[in-house]
């Protein structure tokens, strides 16, 4: 078992599947695909690329236990903190090609991966983004018009998903999946707080009411990207 295969049988498109596989062109310094399992995430998360600088990941969020997380974050492993980036993969294209746009200095880079990505052909990326200064003049855009990402709606500084939690305690989730509060308890194993340990312990407490043999394999690949 491996992630690409997991993120194909829960559903995912194979344009997905490809970021996580390293076929999609990033410009050079940037991202790293496939990605890099050395610097600790959260097993709701697939990542899709990792960045050593911040250093962190950007993956898509997996939904368990009758739960409608979705989309796409980055996700900084010092500070353990999610910043949601993203709705959809059409929004994730947007973001990540204004982002390299604004900060990549060489536009024939930023262009092969707007044109690996599927966002536009790579000489019509400014033509895209003509309109746009800042992160906050996507929100513009037709990818945009389902619905805004955290970090358009509230800005970088308060872009965690909704179902984060605070302060949150190995003893408080195991209280949590003892009374039956498997969703309440995959938010809290997911929050910032916990050591690698004991994420893996409470894995193996609440695999038994996923009622989906996919949870162990998801647990399976978290735990082999996570020595």
């Amino acid at each position: 078992m491996n992630y690409v295969t997991l993120l194909a049988s829960l559903g995912f498109a194979q344009e997905v599947c490809d970021a996580h596989l390293g076929k999609i062109q990033v410009p050079q310094f940037t991202l790293t695909a496939p990605y890099k399992p050395q610097f600790g995430f959260p097993p709701m998360m697939i990542p899709l690329w990792s960045d050593g600088a911040w250093p962190g990941y950007i993956g898509v969020i997996t939904r368990w236990f009758g739960g409608d997380e979705a989309g796409f974050v980055k996700y900084y492993a010092e500070e353990q903190a999610l910043s949601e980036i993203a709705l959809t993969f059409d929004q994730l294209k947007a973001w990540l090609a204004f982002d390299f746009l604004c900060n990549v200095p060489d536009p024939d880079e930023v262009g092969n991966f707007a044109a690996s990505i599927g966002l536009c052909a790579k000489e019509r990326v400014e033509d895209y983004f003509a309109h746009c200064q800042e992160h906050s003049d996507l929100s513009a855009l037709p990818a945009f018009a389902i619905g805004l990402p955290k970090f358009l709606l509230n800005g970088e500084e308060d872009s965690q998903p909704g179902w984060v939690r605070d302060s949150v305690r190995k003893p408080d989730i195991e209280t949590m999946i003892a009374h039956g509060q498997y969703q309440q308890a995959w938010h809290g194993i997911n929050s910032p707080g916990l050591e690698r340990d004991e994420i893996a312990a409470l894995l193996r407490l609440i695999a038994p009411f996923a009622n989906d043999a996919r949870f162990d394999d998801l647990a399976t690949c978290w735990t082999q990207s996570n020595q």
